[in-house]
């Protein structure tokens, strides 16, 4: 598919592996009420199934990325919808935990494939941070419709409806996967960069992105898990409970907006520090607030934070290498924060209690804000310049 702008196709086709990549995340409040109220299951069983997949998501995705430069990429993503759609399918009208469990963990595998094969196209584009901005934003747009309709469906149809809901995301993110290149990166010269990245400083760099990555993300699902529990604990309906969850998406969308606005026009820093501080403060609030309005502003507000800073750390691990391995590395690792959320969650929830959670949000927004210095100031330090940035006595 041509066009004038490469940057519009490569959104495009990294929106349609983020949009089923991240289903599993958006899904939780209610994937976790899915399984409670529909199988029985309490809040350890619960928060175990969701970490499994979502780590089959993480780990898919984080070993493919070694992959990228010998498969093609529409193969990957191609293959991993078929897995993902299996795997949801034979979850349908499942009431045995563990048997579930395997299918959740084989739809997150599938899931994990393409959204290895499509985070990779990111770091072909000529700005990263704002493509990464697009993409979330977008996504954010796409979630709110979906985190409404699983709402109707976990009330109506219990988990069962959330699977056709994961069914139907497949089915729309199958054509724009098929854009994806059907030739490996090495049958295609691309032009190298200004001045290249010292191997071992950029080695160093991305293990601490994605370290990074993971913890921005330990935060995001702490939060998000049990959000829908805390407020059914503070006595909101369920039905406004959905409607804060789906605002929050918005909110997210204003977040995503600003970074895509932006791109590399600000320093890196600012958004990563100011998201890191909101997601600390509001994400306390939900588990520590007798206030029905307060837990529902916090919802907001921590989604807007979270998306102001997450395509910049993104945006920040696709520019260390063009054939893509940071960035999907990076979608990976991050996942694998979110995977390990739940589990680490439910299990405080379950020795004491909710408010508990609060501490530990406000520690790890501590540790992300102080990470999020320096990653930005090392990544400026190694980042390739332009002839026209260099020195005579460098050119």
């Amino acid at each position: 598919m041509a066009t004038r702008n490469p940057d519009v196709r490569y959104s495009l086709e990294a929106l349609a592996g983020f949009f089923v990549g991240n289903l599993a995340i958006f899904s939780l409040p209610f994937y976790i009420g899915g399984l409670m109220d529909g199988l029985g299951a309490n809040e350890s069983q619960a928060g175990l199934i969701s970490s499994l997949e979502i780590g089959a998501v993480a780990l898919a995705c984080v070993m493919f990325s070694g992959f990228l430069s010998r498969v093609p990429l529409r193969t990957l993503a191609v293959a991993g919808v078929c897995l993902a759609a299996l795997g949801n399918v034979l979850s349908f009208s499942q009431d045995q935990l563990d048997y579930l469990m395997l299918f959740r963990m084989l739809s997150g595998i599938g899931a994990g494939m393409c959204l290895a094969a499509s985070s990779a196209i990111i770091s072909r584009a000529s700005d990263p941070d704002r493509v990464s901005g697009v993409v979330i934003a977008v996504n954010s747009v796409l979630m709110t419709v979906v985190i409404a309709a699983m709402g109707y469906a976990k009330q109506r149809y219990l988990f069962d409806g959330l699977i056709g809901i994961y069914l139907l995301a497949l089915v729309l993110a199958f054509v724009p996967l098929l854009m994806l290149p059907s030739s490996t990166p090495g049958m295609k010269p691309s032009a190298p960069p200004a001045q290249p990245f010292q191997g071992r400083n950029v080695f160093l760099l991305g293990v601490f992105g994605v370290g990074l990555l993971f913890l921005f993300c330990l935060v995001e699902g702490t939060v998000w898990s049990f959000s829908e529990r805390s407020g059914v604990t503070l006595g909101v309906p369920e039905g406004r409970i959905g409607m804060v969850l789906a605002a929050s998406q918005l909110t997210g969308l204003f977040g995503a907006g600003v970074s895509a606005l932006a791109g590399n026009r600000i320093r890196r820093e600012i958004p990563l520090i100011a998201g890191s501080v909101l997601m600390g403060l509001s994400g306390y609030l939900v588990y520590n607030t007798g206030q029905q309005l307060v837990y529902q502003a916090s919802i907001l507000s921590f989604s807007f934070g979270f998306f102001l800073a997450f395509p910049y750390l993104i945006g920040g691990c696709a520019k260390l290498d063009k054939e893509g391995r940071w960035a999907a590395r990076a979608t990976g690792i991050n996942l694998m924060g979110a995977a390990t959320a739940p589990f680490l969650a439910g299990s405080i929830i379950t020795v004491s209690g909710y408010s508990e959670l609060g501490l530990l949000i406000i520690t790890l927004a501590v540790i992300c804000s102080l990470g999020s210095l320096i990653f930005s100031s090392r990544l400026r330090a190694v980042e390739p310049r332009s002839p026209m940035q260099l020195s005579p006595s460098e050119a």
